[in-house]
């Protein structure tokens, strides 16, 4: 006797608008996600006939590839474009510059970066690609209840009945590992890593591709950042997510990613597979990052080599010349301070913008 497949609230969802988004379905070798040039400048200063006349360059021309299932880390110091560079992918900032391609298909181009953008193609958008943000009580309404605030998405997308959104909320709490009965109460009857699994279930609620985690843990306790973050893991094994994970914990980035790019003042200093970058870093801002994360051992430390940096991070009003990184790095020569390094390839699958690589 041959039993029906059990039917679960994810059943009701339909696929994303494509025609809407003009985003097509995944195909062949595509990666998932490639951006590239991309640029985020806020303006800072006007002449008095409201003209620019200064920019902050959060971000200056970043590209990133992201494949299907794939976690890339981003990371770098507080202040280097790594939450623009977020916001920009989920649509909540738009860039000034640069190409996001969604499974090959220029989103920006197709939808012109100074036009407005009708409402239907933001949707499907969004539809594949969702954000987890770093402060779980800011980024809930503390007068909607968590069953409320994860169904939110699938009420804006117009999705399924409210019967069915309820299954749907109750089928994500389980998943997030939160009790389904607690759908009715307020984010402020439950803990910070309670509230941040409402803020993963929210994000998973219509289904998406992509997931930007902007620092998911960094405002838990250590206690329960392993369980946050383990719990993104089996979700990614068990959803085929992509993540982009932004952050500036290291060991945590070790953990969770496949690739890691490391940001400075707007610009991808390094990118390489997780292991081959926390073993063999050749940026030398990436090694001063590394040598920055305690080591339980005395006798590894005191071997281990010692990288530290000077000065503060330049303002991204008025970056350096040259290399970004020229003014605090011990290494930096004439050519440093005025020529501009290319991000490329100095190993397989390992890129470096560095003179001295």
């Amino acid at each position: 006797m041959t039993t029906a497949p059990r039917t679960t609230a994810t059943d009701f969802l339909p696929p994303p608008s494509r025609e809407a988004g003009r985003i097509p379905a995944a195909g062949g070798n595509t990666p998932l996600l490639e951006v590239k040039g991309l640029k985020k400048h806020f303006i800072s200063g006007r002449s008095w006939f409201g003209g620019p006349t200064k920019r902050v360059r959060a971000v200056d021309g970043v590209d990133l590839t992201l494949k299907r299932g794939e976690t890339l880390g981003l990371v770098g110091e507080s202040g280097c474009g790594k939450t623009t560079t977020g916001r920009m992918l989920v649509q909540l900032d738009s860039p000034t510059e640069g190409r996001i391609l969604l499974d090959g298909v220029d989103y920006l181009s197709s939808l012109g970066i100074t036009a407005v953008r009708k409402q239907a193609d933001i949707k499907a958008y969004r539809r594949r690609v969702q954000m987890i943000f770093q402060d779980p009580m800011a980024s809930l309404d503390p007068k909607m209840s968590i069953g409320a605030s994860i169904a939110e998405p699938l009420t804006v997308q117009r999705i399924g009945s409210r019967e069915e959104r309820r299954a749907r909320v109750e089928e994500l709490m389980d998943q997030v590992g939160l009790d389904p009965t607690t759908a009715d109460r307020y984010p402020g009857q439950f803990s910070g890593g309670q509230r941040q699994r409402v803020g993963i279930a929210r994000a998973l609620a219509v289904g998406p591709d992509l997931v930007v985690a902007d620092e998911p843990t960094s405002a838990l306790d250590v206690s329960v950042r392993a369980q946050v973050v383990n719990l993104l893991r089996d979700l990614q094994s068990k959803l085929g997510l992509a993540y982009v994970f932004i952050s500036h914990d290291m060991s945590t980035v070790r953990f969770i990613s496949d690739r890691v790019a490391v940001m400075y003042l707007g610009l991808i200093m390094e990118e390489a597979p997780a292991d081959d970058l926390f073993a063999n870093p050749q940026h030398p801002y990436t090694r001063a990052l590394l040598s920055a994360i305690p080591v339980p051992d005395p006798k590894l430390e005191a071997k281990r080599e010692s990288f530290l940096l000077e000065g503060d991070l330049p303002s991204p009003e008025n970056p350096p010349p040259g290399c970004r990184f020229n003014t605090r790095c011990p290494l930096a020569t004439d050519r440093c301070r005025e020529e501009v390094p290319v991000l490329e390839e100095k190993a397989p699958g390992h890129r470096v913008a560095c003179h001295l690589v």
